[in-house]
């Protein structure tokens, strides 16, 4: 399923090694209410987008689902980050 995450600030950035090797962004955000949140992003070239104070919102995929032997997962994948001032990625 497609989600969008309106209206988040950004708050930090940082970048990670990725298990499958390469590089991740973990992207701190707040919501409306200045709830903060982290979400993962393996898209390297967003990351001029992600500085601290940027509002926006987020396009991401989501799926949930059962594994075969039975345990739970989520899966959030970003596809998009437009910014307030029209700046999209």
């Amino acid at each position: 399923m497609k989600i969008k995450i309106e209206n988040i600030e950004i708050r930090g950035i940082e970048v990670k090694p990725a298990k499958k090797g390469g590089e991740v962004m973990i992207v701190t955000f707040e919501d409306e209410t200045g709830r903060q949140h982290t979400i993962t992003d393996y898209d390297m070239d967003r990351r001029p987008y992600y500085k601290r104070g940027t509002v926006g919102d987020i396009y991401a995929d989501f799926a949930h689902g059962w594994t075969r032997d039975g345990k739970e997962y989520y899966r959030l994948e970003v596809k998009e980050f437009k910014a307030e001032n029209g700046d999209a990625c």
